[in-house]
């Protein structure tokens, strides 16, 4: 008999106060960047920790008493405005990805097929010879400049 698949596995799971939402995110630096802040928990203790968020008040931290609720209320408001957070916990997760890896390996090929294209198809015409000029300018500058090769 097949063994059983446990449902959430691990205890890489993190509770983001303002959205009320909960992430499985291995890398804590990853976690924080998307407002995920509270954690590591297993499963049902990121649940219970969701719960008891919800339980304070309707808007999370916006339920405490007294100055932080007014500020967990201004965090609830600004939130939905706050868009690059969580874009910059997405570029660092897609970092971590191999079609990611493969786009720019596909990029650089075309890149550099582009360039020996275009190099062969102007060796020898006037385009050719100003290229050839502004590279020999531009050698001489890093020549007079000084900046090691």
């Amino acid at each position: 008999m097949p063994p059983v698949p446990v449902a959430h596995p691990g205890n890489d799971y993190w509770v983001n106060p303002v959205t009320d939402t909960i992430q499985r995110q291995s890398n804590r630096l990853l976690a924080y960047a998307a407002g995920f802040v509270l954690g590591p928990f297993t499963w049902p203790e990121a649940q219970a920790q969701l719960a008891g968020l919800k339980h304070v008040g309707t808007g999370g931290l916006s339920g405490l008493p007294g100055s932080a609720g007014q500020a967990g209320q201004a965090i609830g408001n600004a939130a939905p405005n706050i868009a690059g957070v969580a874009a910059i916990g997405d570029f660092f997760n897609r970092l971590t990805q191999a079609n990611t890896w493969i786009r720019v390996g596909e990029v650089a090929a075309g890149l550099i097929l582009l360039y020996v294209g275009l190099n062969a198809a102007t060796r020898g015409t006037a385009a050719g010879q100003v290229v050839q000029s502004a590279t020999r300018k531009a050698k001489t500058a890093v020549e007079v400049i000084g900046i090691p090769k």
